[in-house]
């Protein structure tokens, strides 16, 4: 079976109604070409439609927009000396002029780039070496169509439409046009996925991968190209793939195994001031800092006190940092950001009798750490 063009291998093509790779002996008429192409009967090939408003965007330069076809010339005036206008295919065309292997006997080849029949093509090292029209595919240096081709998962555009997957290998898949892939995959407690994505070459750094939480709201974790994350909770999470390339190919290999889960400690779910735990004076153990997740806490100053406080961890683990904020959760009056096995706060004043304390640190980190409060002389 298959999705589209990209599936299938040269001198083949897919047909849409029926999902099967048939010979590619080119176009006969419009109905075998996708949505918002034509059949041009001069090349045989599906060709993007355009108006006077896309022409800019859709027609190669040298070319233009006329009864809804990307032309080079409608007259034998708007070609060179020696040339003449192959109306039906609307290209310049010389006596001996190729636009397609069909132009040429076997076993010679066209090369589009020249226009003239060869015994072989050379590879492509750059997009220099095609059409306008095309992009150089420098992994197989073949010239292929620059207009992209939707894969067999589209539309999956948002968390609400993603596509739903199951562990393995997705190949032939693409990005078009600044879009996203978003993917879908039930995982249980304790899940850990690993999610690798591989891009053309050279386009590696162009890409970022994102897991997040059932729902699509809040990410957990992010890389360029892989991430490792073991989840909590049961749930259908979300996998959100980018690139800063205009159109991209790209295969990923999705693997699930055991891991051992972030276990909430007793003052969860304390994930933003306002959810904030009451945190008693004097040392609380084994709190836990879960990937993705923040910690929160509140602690009383009677008017006159001074407190510190001190968060004991194992910076080797993942480092954590200690932030302390006035009484309206958001003003930062007091903060320790070392790579030390303690951070340390000392809190003068407050303006409402009560401080916040949030465990900074990135959203990868998971580790173990324990606080303490104590009063100042």
């Amino acid at each position: 079976p298959c999705g589209s063009d990209a599936d299938c291998p040269e001198d083949f093509r897919c047909n849409t109604d029926t999902l099967v790779r048939e010979e590619d002996v080119g176009c006969f008429g419009d109905a075998a070409c996708p949505d918002g192409y034509y059949c041009n009967l001069g090349t045989n090939e599906c060709e993007q439609s355009c108006t006077a408003e896309t022409e800019a965007e859709v027609c190669p330069d040298g070319f233009h927009c006329s009864s809804g076809r990307c032309v080079e010339c409608t007259t034998d005036e708007e070609c060179g000396a020696g040339l003449t206008c192959d109306v039906v295919a609307g290209r310049c065309a010389g006596q001996s002029t190729c636009f397609t292997d069909r132009d040429c006997l076997r076993p010679l080849v066209c090369n589009r780039l020249t226009g003239q029949c060869t015994e072989s093509v050379p590879p492509c090292v750059s997009n220099d070496d095609c059409l306008a029209d095309e992009v150089c595919d420098i992994r197989s240096g073949v010239c292929e169509p620059a207009a992209c081709l939707p894969d067999a998962l589209e539309e999956n555009e948002t968390y609400e439409t993603a596509a739903t997957i199951e562990p393995g290998l997705l190949s032939n898949l693409t990005l078009c046009d600044r879009e996203v892939d978003w993917y879908r995959i039930a995982l249980g407690e304790g899940d850990r996925i690993s999610c690798t994505v591989n891009p053309p070459p050279l386009a590696g750094t162009n890409f970022s991968v994102t897991l997040y939480e059932p729902g699509g709201e809040r990410a957990l974790a992010t890389g360029n190209l892989v991430v490792d994350f073991t989840v909590s909770t049961p749930g259908d999470y979300g996998l959100l793939v980018t690139t800063t390339d205009v159109r991209a190919e790209y295969s990923m290999q999705v693997l699930v195994s055991r891991g051992i889960p972030c276990e909430d400690d007793p003052f969860e779910e304390n994930d933003a001031f306002t959810a904030a735990a009451l945190l008693p004076e004097g040392e609380t153990f084994n709190l836990q800092k879960c990937p993705a997740d923040e910690d929160w806490y509140l602690i009383e100053q009677p008017r006159g006190e001074r407190l510190r406080v001190s968060l004991t961890h194992d910076p080797l683990q993942g480092d954590l940092d200690l932030w302390a904020y006035d009484s309206d959760g958001a003003s930062v009056i007091a903060r320790s950001e070392t790579t030390e096995a303690t951070e340390t706060v000392e809190i003068a004043t407050t303006s409402a009798g009560r401080a916040f304390l949030r465990i900074v640190a990135d959203t990868s980190v998971r580790n173990t750490y324990d606080l303490k409060i104590e009063s100042l002389p």
